[in-house]
């Protein structure tokens, strides 16, 4: 689609929903009497969000929030029908009258059974037909994945109970979900918020959040944006990912006690233990100046896991290499040899208290809090036939005398934490709503003590399958690769980092509902303040022995590494390693030129300021409802840091402190569009705009130097890598057409088209060879490149069968293509699959739930090791994930459980461009076993 379109869409775009959003305030109402309501089962002791209720007179509607509450006012006194559309139930009519006071009805939908046999109420359709309803009602695309839904699967945490959504894709380590992919846009590019709070991230040079942190126990729901609304934050090109917290409000029938509880254990067939897990929550309403009106939630988690991985890795690509009779292969430069062994221990809280203080006033205060602790022992074994001469060598492999085995250790404990409170509340001056909100979220990174150690030996090695599947390379000699004598210590790095990101900030938003001859509608405005400042400082100290005796592994072998493809080795023990580093190291000696510029270089201190705000209006009339309007949003950047400069003649590194400034202001109009075929299908379509800034660690004005040196101290190698503190940021204009129907029973069939083209997008460039980087080898530093551009369909079929029977399934074909200053032609944009699909079968009928998940994520380029070499491109290879759950209803308020997950073992694999391994890992399947309990 060409950019004159595109900029002739924009502009219609914007003035029909500045349009939108002024058309209302010419026809102000006086003050009206009001109507409050709340849809529920037929007992009245659960509320039922995402019902559609109509005022048949006036062709206005609203739908009900998490508690099946809602509120209509501006309407003039008499007798009025209201009908209420809620997928899975028939429609329901009621009549109700409004005089001068506000006026109260309760509306039960569904069966006359009591609520544990509701299947509106109780397990997966429960869940999928709050998902539907919500989705269905929406101002604009969105998918939502509700509390029941959540409890469903075998998901440990939101990254992976957001991975069946149509669209969605995450980012797996060692094997658990930890970043989620919107429509194959990178993670940096979405806005994620918890309870509506917006939250920093803990990744040192990243904006992505990595949602493993939050366990799934503690929230009540999960919803993905696609496309915004002007009172929305205008940076999702990705999506908006908002994960909604506890209330008290939201669970029971809102004047009760509520409760529930998970024990479990997991067993990791890769590391032969049992993870304990543990979770509860817990709500109840108490009187405050009113019936019930005072709400508590708490939760709490926690969790112990043991994870293994075994795994093979290339570095420094491939190469050719000649053989004796003067033909050449490729093969890796080194291929390493891992094993992982992991514990992650997780702890979360959440405490929300909510006040409704008046029939216009209620006020809150939600909190949450998580710790994350990763615990890594990875051994490695690295065969460096860049270092051995070629004795035999063909297609199916080589020999190489003289080369060289690295013993490697790295023992690494990292913690991240993340913390959000908001305090805000809503009031109601008839006809103005207002809404405000104070919020506080922290991030932050800790490694302490983080070790990595190197043992070298040099022997003669081999290599199979060089190109294949899985390469394996071995030893000649293996009592000699046995023998820990053979290696001896070499160097050892000693990592102690920090990263904190903390964002303040204060919103404000009015609304005024207006009844107009020819429809009803609203118009909205309000701005935000956000105060974002983000901090890193890496102290890394480099080690190399120079002692007057060689030190061999022996006295720091860990006899039988268990690495799952074959003889590992010694390995290294982390005991006799810290010892030694507490010995403070003796016979090594500090490398002070890497050590000054690993710890200087990657030091920066930013801060973001962003002030908006917007005005918006939505009009319904007849069978079409309308939300437009603009979002402008001013941006003021600063960023301090240390540039690295090293003298071409003495080599002397030079450490210079550096700041910058970049303010930019940026308009978003967003239009929202929604007609009713009839009552069971619909058409929406979107124009919208969005941006995204760039990376912290693309945006760090300072620069990180790398040099390597012969043994006589001359230079050998010589690479920097600089920030750009002055890079524009992602803009991206998008149109979005779906169709969705809703047959009768509890289902739904969509088809959506969307498109992207997106601008300024980020690129690096190497300048080696020219100028001040005459002499390095590598000297890169990232720019604003042309435009990418996104086509994709989406395709998504739910439904519930009679019989117990349950279906859900989903599918998301896309093309992508991004230009490259350094490249001829184009590139798919990264993380983006060419397809996507899941499939869910399920059975649900009395007291047993059976669910069978498959989740295939296609083929994607996911990193180029060189911007101008198509064959150094990185693509993450097809996967499968298949994962079972079994549920049986043990007795009233009691079930137990069993799953699987990663029932096919399948492994992670990532290649190179020109074919060759780069990645190849195997994590082993999981098994639970647990009991739940509710009251």
């Amino acid at each position: 689609m060409s950019s004159s379109i595109i900029g002739r869409l924009r502009r219609a775009s914007l003035w029909l929903s500045l349009g939108v959003a002024l058309a209302p305030s010419l026809a102000l109402a006086d003050p009206a009497p009001e109507l409050n309501g709340r849809v529920t089962d037929s007992t009245g002791s659960h509320g039922f969000q995402g019902a559609r209720v109509r005022v048949v007179e006036l062709g206005r509607s609203i739908a009900t929030d998490a508690d099946g509450r809602f509120h209509l006012d501006a309407l003039a006194p008499g007798t009025y029908t209201l009908a209420v559309d809620y997928v899975g139930a028939p429609e329901v009519r009621r009549t109700v009258t409004v005089g001068t006071e506000p006026a109260n009805i309760t509306i039960p939908i569904g069966a006359d059974v009591r609520t544990m046999d509701n299947v509106l109420v109780i397990g997966y359709a429960a869940g999928q037909a709050s998902a539907i309803n919500q989705q269905r009602n929406a101002d604009n695309f969105r998918n939502v994945v509700s509390a029941d839904g959540i409890g469903q699967f075998p998901d440990q945490n939101v990254t992976e109970a957001v991975q069946r959504l149509p669209g969605v894709s995450i980012a797996r380590d060692q094997g658990e979900g930890r970043f989620i992919v919107v429509r194959g846009i990178d993670p940096n590019l979405n806005a994620v918020s918890i309870g509506g709070v917006r939250v920093p991230s803990a990744e040192k040079d990243a904006r992505q959040v990595a949602l493993d942190v939050i366990p799934s126990e503690l929230i009540s729901g999960i919803e993905v944006n696609k496309t915004l609304t002007p009172d929305m934050d205008g940076d999702g090109i990705g999506a908006s990912i908002n994960v909604k917290t506890l209330s008290a409000f939201d669970r029971g029938n809102g004047n009760g006690m509520h409760g529930s509880g998970k024990l479990e254990g997991g067993y990791n067939t890769s590391r032969s233990r049992w993870s304990p897990k543990g979770g509860f929550s817990f709500s109840d309403t108490f009187d405050a100046g009113g019936d019930n009106n005072l709400g508590l939630a708490i939760g709490g988690s926690w969790q112990k896991r043991y994870l293994g991985t075994d795994g093979e890795e290339t570095k420094d690509g491939f190469v050719r290499r000649e053989a004796p009779d003067g033909s050449e292969y490729r093969i890796p430069e080194r291929l390493s040899q891992r094993r992982y062994e992991v514990e992650r221990d997780r702890k979360a809280a959440t405490a929300n208290i909510d006040w409704i203080v008046s029939d216009s006033t209620s006020v809150y205060l939600h909190t949450l809090f998580s710790d994350f602790r990763d615990n890594e022992d990875r051994q490695q074994s690295q065969y460096r036939f860049d270092k051995g001469d070629v004795a035999t060598l063909d297609a199916e492999g080589g020999t190489f005398s003289g080369g060289r085995i690295d013993k490697q250790v790295k023992l690494r404990v990292e913690t991240q934490r993340i913390q959000s409170y908001a305090l805000g509340g809503q009031t109601m001056i008839d006809p103005w709503t207002i809404d405000y909100e104070l919020a506080w979220s922290k991030a932050d990174e800790a490694e302490k003590g983080h070790i990595e150690a190197e043992f070298q030996g040099k022997q003669d090695i081999g290599i199979r399958n060089p190109l294949g599947t899985r390469p394996t390379a071995y030893p000649l000699d293996a009592d000699t690769f046995a023998d820990p004598d053979t290696y001896t210590f070499d160097k050892l790095t000693i990592d102690d980092s920090q990263t904190t990101d903390v964002e303040r900030s204060a919103r404000l938003d009015l609304r005024r509902e207006l009844d107009l001859s020819s429809g009803s509608a609203f118009i909205k405005f309000g701005g935000k303040l956000r105060r974002r400042s983000k901090d890193t400082n890496p102290d890394t100290y480099t080690w190399e022995y120079d002692g007057d005796d060689d030190l061999p592994l022996t006295g720091f072998v860990r006899p039988g590494v268990d690495w799952g493809f074959g003889d590992f080795g010694p390995g290294i023990a982390a005991g006799p390693v810290r010892d030694y580093v507490g010995a403070g190291l003796p016979g090594s000696v500090l490398n002070q030129e890497d050590t000054e510029a690993d710890s200087r270089g990657g030091d920066f201190d930013m801060r973001e300021n962003i002030d908006a705000g917007y005005l918006m209006g939505g009009y319904e009339t007849g069978n079409w409802h309308w939300v437009g309007g603009a979002r402008v949003e001013r941006t003021d950047f600063t960023a301090h840091g240390v540039r690295i400069l090293a003298d071409d003649v003495s080599d002397e590194v030079q450490f210079l402190p550096v700041s910058a400034r970049k303010r930019y202001t940026d308009v978003l109009p967003q239009l929202n569009l929604r007609y009713d075929l009839s009552p069971q299908s619909l058409l929406r379509a979107a124009v919208t705009r969005s941006v995204a800034r760039a990376n912290f660690g693309d945006l760090s004005p300072g620069s990180e130097l790398s040099v390597e040196r012969d043994d006589d101290g001359n230079v050998e190698h010589r690479e920097i890598s600089t920030g750009n503190p002055l890079l524009d940021p992602y803009r991206s204009d998008n149109i979005d057409l779906a169709w969705e129907y809703y047959p009768s029973g509890l289902g739904a069939l969509t088809a959506g088209v969307f498109y992207k083209h997106i601008r300024n997008y980020v690129v690096n460039v190497d300048l080696a060879g020219r100028g001040a980087y005459a002499d390095y080898d590598k000297a890169e530093t990232v720019v604003n490149g042309d435009s990418a551009k996104l086509y994709g369909l989406e395709l998504s079929w739910t439904r519930k069968f009679e019989n117990g029977f349950l279906l859900n399934t989903n599918a998301t074909l896309s093309h992508s293509k991004a230009t490259l200053g350094l490249r001829e032609g184009s590139i798919p944009l990264p993380n983006q699959s060419k397809l996507l699909a899941n499939l869910v079968l399920g059975y649900e009928r009395g007291p047993l739930t059976l669910r069978l998940s498959n989740a295939w994520l296609g083929k994607r380029l996911i990193a180029m090791d060189d911007p101008a070499d198509p064959a150094q491109d990185i693509y993450e290879q097809g996967h499968l994930q298949v994962d079972l759950s079994a549920k049986w209803r043990i007795a009233k308020g009691w079930r137990a459980y069993a799953e699987v997950v990663n029932l096919t073992d399948r492994p992670y694999a990532a290649r190179y461009g020109s074919g060759g391994l780069l990645q190849y890992e195997k994590y082993g399947r999981v098994y639970n076993l647990g009991v739940e309990a509710s009251f």
